[in-house]
């Protein structure tokens, strides 16, 4: 069986209280986690996200504090995924 590339998009700004049960949750799925591409797109955490983060491998993606919302963070994590699938 073939298994195509994912990447997983998720847009953050001080998400400290979920971001760890988000990764956790996409880190145990079934699927071989090879095939598994985390983007982070955060517009400037000033809480303990990118340390929580830090414990996935994970890419992140610093957004222009001024830009961020969520549509325009995922925008920019789109840009950058290498998956065939995207998913958000």
């Amino acid at each position: 069986m073939r298994y195509p590339t994912i990447s997983v998009i998720i847009p953050t700004f001080n998400s400290e209280a979920t971001i760890d049960k988000c990764l956790s949750s996409v880190r145990k799925q079934d699927y071989p986690q090879r095939k598994i591409e985390i983007i982070i797109a955060d517009g400037g955490s000033s809480d303990e996200t990118k340390g929580i983060v830090s414990k996935y491998k994970v890419k992140w993606i610093g957004v222009d504090p001024r830009k961020q919302n969520v549509e325009y963070n995922k925008s920019t994590g789109i840009q950058k995924a290498k998956g065939e699938l995207l998913l958000m």
